[in-house]
């Protein structure tokens, strides 16, 4: 699984730097810091507190809480309620997380109608990962056609946003033309903001443009710290590449020619993300 958390944390501490420092966000703070230290059940406590005040950030964490199992027993149908009633309270990362889960069918029964519907309101409020989810529906054709104009105009928000997974796909239609010209300039300026927030897909995809010169350069040394970054990953087990040392250089291989221009774009991705924070 990719660490896309990282993009939705980097977010979310952006949001909350913005927030005047009061006893409820002072709480709320402590809560989120012993959730992220792994303990559960004091952080369990704060949130339940704050809840009652009807505090949709500590509403959100007892979602998250019931679908990580974090301090209290694994429950899907509970993580939604509690997530339904911090997205009912304009909680813009609740929202997001409410699409996936009804993507996936997790307490509810599968309706992507539902989780185009929540993505809808975050991203209609500006948070990043809800609208690299709804482009995403827009180029698979979840709404009856594929829209692939629509699709990069929402990466494109989402990316200038800070989201690693819309400058990944940004770099990705970039790279083969989809919805855009080709430009292999623009896919590298977007697999590398994707890859430094630690995008296996944009490290793997950036260093095989390097190998090659295209859109950049042709950088040995640079190639081989994205490349090795990428394989020390698990998430993409078929990506592998072989280097010999020739004339103080690194020739790379790639097992899987190039990714087939990124398997066309529609299947490099992961689908899976963590919670957002």
């Amino acid at each position: 699984m990719i660490p896309f958390a990282k993009t939705a944390l980097v977010a979310l501490i952006s949001m909350s730097a913005c927030l005047p420092v009061t006893s409820a966000y002072a709480d709320f703070q402590t809560g989120v810091n012993a959730y992220e230290k792994g303990d559960y059940r004091y952080a369990i406590k704060e949130f339940k507190r704050l809840s009652k005040k009807g505090d949709a950030r500590a509403l959100r964490y007892m979602g998250l809480a019931y679908a990580e199992g974090r301090g209290v027993k694994r429950s899907d149908e509970k993580a939604i309620f509690w997530l339904t009633e911090a997205a009912d309270r304009d909680d813009n990362p609740a929202r997001h997380y409410l699409g996936m889960m009804y993507t996936d069918g997790r307490g509810v029964k599968k309706n992507h109608r539902t989780a185009i519907e929540w993505w809808e309101y975050a991203a209609d409020a500006g948070y990043p990962p809800a609208q690299a989810s709804l482009a995403l529906t827009h180029f698979e054709g979840r709404r009856g056609r594929k829209d692939f104009r629509k699709a990069v105009e929402l990466w494109q928000q989402s990316a200038e946003g800070g989201d690693a997974v819309a400058q990944r796909f940004l770099g990705l239609i970039y790279l083969v033309g989809k919805g855009v010209p080709r430009d292999y300039e623009g896919a590298v300026k977007w697999f590398t903001a994707s890859a430094k927030q630690g995008d296996v897909i944009s490290q793997y995809n950036l260093g095989v443009m390097l190998v090659q010169g295209k859109g950049a350069t042709q950088d040995y040394a640079s190639a081989s710290h994205w490349l090795k970054l990428a394989t020390k990953q698990s998430d993409i087990k078929n990506v592998k590449y072989a280097f010999q040392v020739k004339g103080g250089h690194e020739d790379f291989r790639t097992a899987n020619r190039w990714y087939r221009e990124a398997a066309e774009l529609a299947y490099v991705y992961v689908k899976k993300t963590e919670p957002p924070r």
